[in-house]
């Protein structure tokens, strides 16, 4: 079966021209049917975070979360989950990162959430890139997120990499703050130093 989607379909209507987009509009039934996008995280609530709405030039880089499992529960929106991820997130980073922290229960869940973020909020934040594919990005887990996250990492590194991976931060422990202060000035730190030698060529001095 055929399965042609989104950013796909924009690449080759690019690479073909005008016909192109014809093309596209007179098979679109029958290219998209058979896609298998990852649906549920289509929905806001499939997402302790997702700050998709903050314009992506407003953020240095993204930050990728998955909280501990054991706040993560089945059938009401798990608000402790949420919270947990705020602190650890949103309330140490500030305005600088754009934090995805996806409702998981498996190793599936956070492929599927991580694909759905690199498909329609990487990049400049469009469901296509333009002309910033790779986007500076960073994975931060705890517990078993960070056992989740450190092998995806390993599975899908050198792909990683090419999308703008700069690192993961990873604590097997689920009590306490893993991310003080100080770690979210390192991660900046790092991220800083890596921007500046895409940039020009050089570590900073």
């Amino acid at each position: 079966m055929i399965c042609l989607c989104a950013r796909a379909s924009v690449r080759l209507a690019y690479t073909l021209g005008g016909w192109g987009v014809l093309v596209l509009l007179l098979l679109s039934v029958g290219l998209t049917s058979g896609c298998s996008s990852p649906q549920p995280f289509k929905k806001q609530e499939s997402w302790l975070i997702r700050e998709n709405a903050r314009p992506h030039y407003f953020a240095l880089y993204d930050i990728f979360y998955l909280s501990p499992s054991n706040y993560v529960g089945t059938g009401d929106f798990p608000y402790a989950a949420h919270g947990k991820a705020l602190e650890e997130t949103v309330n140490q980073f500030g305005v600088h990162t754009r934090v995805f922290a996806p409702i998981y229960h498996d190793a599936r869940d956070v492929e599927e959430a991580f694909e759905y973020y690199l498909d329609m909020y990487h990049g400049n934040g469009l469901p296509w890139p333009i002309n910033e594919d790779d986007r500076p990005f960073v994975f931060i887990g705890e517990g078993e997120g960070a056992k989740l996250l450190s092998d995806f990492e390993q599975s899908q590194l050198r792909r990683l990499r090419r999308k703008g991976f700069l690192g993961g931060w990873y604590s097997p422990e689920t009590k306490g703050g893993f991310v003080t202060d100080i770690l979210a000035r390192e991660v900046t730190d790092a991220v800083r130093a890596e921007v500046y030698k895409r940039t020009w060529g050089r570590d900073v001095q």
